[in-house]
């Protein structure tokens, strides 16, 4: 999401092209993103996070079904909108899921990144425009790829002779 979001048109430098393949390409992670989040374990995040991927796959949708014109674009902003959202109250409160059960530095920066997303959300201070999501979706990957380092980093429980059999 990260590559999606530095390649995603603002409205100063709307090309029909590049949102067509900045969405393709946002649809064709989102598997991968539920893959990856299956590794976090606990269920109630987890689903809570594939409501934030399915409106991610209708937002997607959305753009892509918008004809090149930039003033159809405008005008279908609200629906997109709408979804963004949820992208961001979902992904939002699934990060504070997992991070409520970690320990440490990690889990403040998961909590807080969550609650603050949300709370800038519903405030009406944070624009969900190119640059206001892609806050967000920075926000969030820095707590992914910290998360997944930490779980590279801790040893696994060894096996017993009759798992290792």
């Amino acid at each position: 999401m990260l590559i999606v979001m530095a390649f995603h048109p603002t409205a100063h430098d709307y090309d029909a092209y590049r949102m067509t393949l900045v969405h393709v390409l946002a649809v064709a992670t989102i598997p991968l993103s539920f893959y990856g989040a299956m590794a976090l374990g606990d269920p109630l995040a987890l689903t809570v996070f594939a409501v934030a991927l399915i409106s991610g796959v209708f937002a997607a949708g959305v753009s892509l079904a918008i004809p090149a014109d930039p003033g159809f674009f405008r005008h279908d902003a609200v629906l997109v909108q709408a979804f963004a959202r949820i992208i961001v109250s979902a992904t939002s409160a699934a990060i504070v899921l997992w991070s409520a059960r970690m320990r440490g530095a990690l889990r403040a920066y998961g909590i807080a990144a969550g609650v603050i997303a949300v709370a800038l959300l519903f405030s009406g201070h944070l624009r969900l425009d190119a640059h206001g999501f892609g806050l967000v979706i920075l926000s969030e990957a820095i707590w992914f790829i910290a998360t997944g380092v930490r779980m590279l980093r801790v040893p696994c429980a060894p096996r017993s002779r009759s798992q290792a059999g």
